[in-house]
């Protein structure tokens, strides 16, 4: 099939934080499924993270039974098309009796995780070597061929690792729009997102690596917007660069205010909310239901910026 003259490459998202378990698999989930809902189109998944949480998550089971995955497709053992798994259907999930769960994932397909660490090279030295654009150029190359056989996808998105990892870094150079997720009661994952934007400030240096934006902050394992807490508003704004005036020197609240995307309290409660479309999440100050804070956030800051 050719590609219709009006076919553009889809946008890669990739949540991210140093850190680990702060939430960067939930709101994956949340996104995607948003994404889903407003355009009607399948979005591509690819778990990075060599723990594998999403694909446990998305399919019942343990990583390793996918042979063919992102690691194998990566190094050109086979076409990267084979290794798409359609989260919607009923034969993905390993336990049957929770068959039920595949309408959740309706309209998601996952590049499962590989099993083996991924180490990369700014040169690549032979067919074993990976470049950080490596995973970049393999999702683009998913959607570009998906797009030929008619499955146009609205959108990737990378599920990363932590640390300061080359599996991180390759996840990070994959994203058009890179969106911070802070655990706000982690004071730890609130350190490193000052390491994550000089972290991005270096990566974006590289004539390969422009692509990159910086989204919005989601903030996880918290109730209430208006009583963010201090170490979280300053770090924001000191990530961001949020400059000061005479109107709101002493607000660092109001100076920080439009960099938050949304907010969701503890993360268990997020995975049971996707699962079971309990409402446990909020936006803004109104306690709404799961759909609502990633309807908001992909209707206006992803789609609307369009």
């Amino acid at each position: 099939m050719t590609l219709p003259e009006t076919w553009r490459m889809p946008p890669t998202i990739v949540p991210m934080n140093l850190k680990g378990g702060v939430g960067k698999t939930a709101v994956a989930e949340g996104l995607a499924g948003a994404l889903h809902k407003h355009t009607g189109q399948p979005v591509l998944m690819a778990d990075a993270n060599t723990e594998g949480g999403l694909t446990r998550w998305a399919t019942g089971g343990p990583p390793r039974r996918f042979e063919k995955n992102l690691g194998s497709a990566l190094l050109g053992h086979h076409p990267v098309l084979d290794a798409i798994v359609d989260l919607g259907s009923p034969a993905v999930e390993q336990d049957q009796t929770k068959v039920w769960r595949r309408s959740q994932w309706a309209g998601q397909h996952l590049i499962p995780t590989t099993t083996w660490p991924i180490r990369v090279s700014h040169m690549a030295m032979d067919e074993n070597s990976l470049t950080f654009v490596s995973l970049r150029l393999l999702v683009q190359r998913a959607m570009r061929e998906a797009a030929e056989r008619g499955i146009f996808y609205a959108a990737a998105i990378v599920d990363p690792g932590h640390n300061d990892t080359d599996a991180t870094l390759l996840a990070m150079v994959a994203g058009d729009l890179i969106v911070p997720v802070v655990c706000a009661r982690q004071s730890q994952s609130v350190d490193q997102l000052d390491a994550l934007f000089t972290l991005f400030k270096q990566a974006r240096k590289h004539e390969d690596h422009r692509h990159m934006n910086m989204g919005g902050i989601i903030v996880t394992d918290h109730d209430r917007r208006e009583y963010m807490p201090n170490q979280v508003v300053r770090a924001v704004a000191n990530a961001y660069g949020v400059p000061e005036t005479p109107e709101n020197k002493n607000d660092l609240y109001a100076r920080t205010n439009e960099r938050f995307w949304g907010v969701t309290p503890h993360r268990a409660a997020v995975e049971r909310a996707i699962n079971s479309g309990q409402t446990y999440y909020t936006y803004g100050n109104e306690i709404e239901g799961v759909p609502q804070l990633f309807d908001s956030i992909v209707r206006d800051r992803i789609l609307g910026t369009r």
